[in-house]
């Protein structure tokens, strides 16, 4: 009786800590896609309220639900030793009456305390349980999603070195939000172009769809001649190259972050894809240089260094087809003209497209 009153009792704990669980991972989302807005807006200090009252809400949730559990773990405490007591009464008026053994006095005993103890163990287990289902349950939606890529059985034929993309009226849409419609175009070693545009216009969407993080949702895209669908998501990765507006600085050494890219890299190619990349006064001033670890109070990088640190793995891979998702957002006019010239001078055999809010100086 009392497990399962713990059971009713902790289900609407579990439903608030798992309810608090999910709104915690879209907080950290969020902060994780948007922090620099954020802190530029003026919203942090709502970010730390947020994430207090959240915090606040499970800890609460947490120890009513300690509480339920040791109310009636103390209870079953309270039932075992009664039982106990009772049993061991009744085993001694037994063997007075001659009923029972002398040798056997102990098993009652031991079996209530055995039995018992047996009982008193299901009550966490039951006060979780509503919060183990709801587990079980954000499991097996994963089976229902979708997958943003399909993948061919088999890799399909190999693509020429110095490639060639193409868009069939491409459209996308994210649930019912359509972001792009009927996109058709074609960019052919040579060709530098820049795609401007407003925010939410679906410039970012289009680079992951030559990327090949997304399928489009209707039309199709080409490498050479050949379609992505029938193409393994690696071997469109292999020819073409995105460098995102916020690449993603691992806590280690710079050289570690280089080598992401390319682990077979020399100390000259490295210093080389710094310099092009122009991260040359960056790399100048930490000290220990390529071997300095980041991501430390005092080795933070900026957006735009992290820009640079993006197009500095590019660099070092040189992929016949790139796109550059605000390569200089951030720079200073000297440092966005230096950066944009080295980029056309590395891929003049290549295909690049640079996509940014405004038509950049330089090309």
């Amino acid at each position: 009786l009392l497990p399962g009153v713990a059971q009713r009792l902790g289900a609407n704990c579990e439903s608030t800590m798992d309810r608090v669980r999910s709104q915690m991972v879209t907080f950290f989302d969020d902060v994780a896609q948007s922090g620099e807005e954020f802190i530029m807006t003026g919203a942090s200090l709502g970010l730390d309220r947020r994430l207090e009252a959240l915090e606040r809400e499970f800890d609460q949730a947490q120890n009513r639900r300690h509480a339920i559990t040791g109310l009636v773990d103390g209870l079953n405490t309270l039932i075992a030793g009664g039982a106990v007591m009772a049993a061991f009464g009744f085993t001694v008026l037994a063997v007075h009456r001659g009923n029972v053994s002398q040798a056997l006095i102990a098993v009652p005993v031991l079996l209530s305390v055995a039995a018992l103890e047996l009982v008193g163990g299901v009550t966490p287990a039951l006060v979780g349980l509503g919060g183990d289902r709801a587990a079980l349950s954000r499991i097996e939606s994963l089976r229902e999603s979708s997958l943003p890529v399909s993948e061919p059985e088999i890799a399909g034929r190999t693509i020429d070195s110095n490639s060639s993309v193409t868009l069939h009226d491409v459209s996308h849409k994210f649930d019912d939000l359509r972001v792009l419609r009927d996109v058709a175009f074609r960019l052919s070693p040579g060709d530098v172009v820049v795609l401007s545009g407003r925010s939410g216009g679906g410039k970012t969407t289009l680079a992951r769809l030559l990327a090949r993080f997304l399928d489009p949702s209707q039309g199709s895209i080409d490498l050479d001649d050949t379609a992505y669908r029938s193409l393994l998501s690696s071997q469109v990765r292999s020819h073409v190259g995105f460098v995102d507006d916020a690449p993603h600085v691992f806590s280690t050494t710079l050289e570690a972050n280089l080598r992401i890219a390319k682990p077979s890299a020399t100390q000259e190619e490295l210093l080389e894809a710094c310099r092009g990349a122009g991260l040359r006064s960056l790399l100048e001033s930490l000290p220990e240089g390529l071997a300095t670890v980041l991501g430390g109070p005092t080795t933070g990088l900026s957006g735009g260094e992290r820009r640079r640190l993006g197009i500095a793995r590019e660099l070092l891979v040189n992929h016949p087809i790139v796109v550059f998702d605000e390569p200089t957002e951030g720079l200073d006019e000297d440092s966005a003209e230096f950066v944009l010239g080295r980029i056309r001078d590395t891929y003049h055999l290549g295909v690049v497209l640079i996509i940014s809010h405004r038509i950049p100086n330089g090309l």
